[in-house]
């Protein structure tokens, strides 16, 4: 999982992983989305209230450091859900597709995302503990991580 640790340190946005890693230790729920993402007003109705920027680092390589270092949520069916495309609920696009294998390729397994209409993702990331935005400019990079126990050391 260096790779991702590096792109996102190399993009400028370590502060901000390091905050948003903060966040998931402690919290388990906040939304990650691209450069697109209406990220101001829905992290208003969160309980950290204002975004959280790594700007510099694109969904995957975020996820892809995020998950390097905290577990998925085991206990639940989907805990990654993805924002659906409006017309065409089932395609999966490039940066979701790329989530996706780093998800299956941190878990050592196929662990498929749950999927959630446009408004009902809005509504979801707002229940959120903060919105983290993203350097990601592709449509449809918004995911949401719910993030399991950590285990204890060997």
């Amino acid at each position: 999982m260096r790779r991702y640790e590096t792109a996102v340190e190399r993009s400028g946005s370590a502060p901000g992983i390091a905050t948003c890693t903060a966040i998931l230790t402690c919290f388990r729920r906040p939304s990650w989305t691209d450069a697109n993402f209406p990220a101001d007003s829905v992290a208003r109705g969160t309980c950290h209230g204002q975004v959280i920027s790594v700007a510099g680092a694109s969904l995957s390589e975020v996820v892809g450091a995020i998950l390097s270092v905290l577990p998925l949520d085991e206990f639940v069916d989907a805990p990654v859900r993805r924002m659906a495309v409006d017309v065409t609920p089932d395609e999966l696009p490039e940066v979701q597709q790329e989530v996706q294998a780093v998800i299956d390729t941190v878990s050592g397994k196929h662990w498929p995302m749950g999927v959630l209409e446009r408004f009902a993702f809005y509504d979801a990331a707002r229940g959120c503990y903060a919105t983290v935005l993203t350097g990601e400019r592709r449509f449809y990079g918004h995911v949401l991580i719910k993030k399991g126990a950590m285990p204890p050391e060997d």
